[in-house]
């Protein structure tokens, strides 16, 4: 891709800034070239401006609202860790519990997202969510939230504060991991979800 004269000064004053005043023509020229190699298209800077492209043409809704986490689960299909919350009973969610998820956690942000999300059970958030088309689905996706701590009424022990995994469809509970690891009963009573105050880590994908 062919730059403007205006982004090559630009690119000259960064490589110059980074080669600092003791920098040679050479150490400018290097830095230089390192810059423009950067803004060819199909580069990997590139291509996360490409990427935040298609997540915003895909996202049909954002909402915010309130919550306290309450557990969180690895949906296997996806990678994506599935984060249980205990939000207002409300139409779609009369048992004041929801599920989020977070971006894949095959990649860096959607994995140290997760295992953060994981060190916050039972604590108070804001989240902010963003509704994204996920070929013929529509995914509750997390897109930032901020702590406001410890909610002094968590109490893990209160099957009000365990997450309810009968509520969830069949074939949603059967993607996640805990779920595959035994056997999906059909029972009248809620299945509680087995929290601890210390959290359990969910199983992650290994990094070589």
């Amino acid at each position: 891709m062919a730059l403007d004269p205006a982004t090559q000064a630009q690119v000259v004053i960064a490589a110059a800034i980074i080669a600092g005043p003791q920098g040679s023509d050479s150490d400018v020229k290097r830095h230089t070239e390192r810059i423009a190699t950067y803004l060819i298209d199909g580069s990997l800077p590139m291509s996360a401006f490409a990427a935040a492209e298609q997540k915003a043409q895909n996202t049909s809704q954002l909402k915010s609202f309130p919550a306290t986490i309450i557990g969180i689960d690895k949906e296997n299909t996806s990678t994506r860790a599935v984060l249980f919350l205990r939000t207002k009973p409300s139409e779609h969610h009369p048992n004041g519990q929801e599920t989020v998820r977070t971006e894949r956690t095959d990649s860096d942000a959607g994995r140290n997202d997760a295992l953060t999300l994981q060190s916050l059970i039972g604590h108070k958030v804001f989240i902010h969510v963003a509704v994204e088309r996920t070929g013929t689905n529509n995914v509750r996706v997390i897109r930032s939230w901020e702590d406001k701590g410890v909610d002094p009424n968590y109490n893990p022990a209160d099957p009000a504060w365990q997450f309810d995994y009968s509520a969830l469809p069949t074939q949603q509970r059967r993607k996640l991991a805990t779920q595959q690891q035994q056997p999906v009963q059909m029972q009248q009573a809620p299945v509680p979800m087995p929290l601890q105050q210390t959290p359990v880590p969910i199983p992650m994908p290994q990094y070589g």
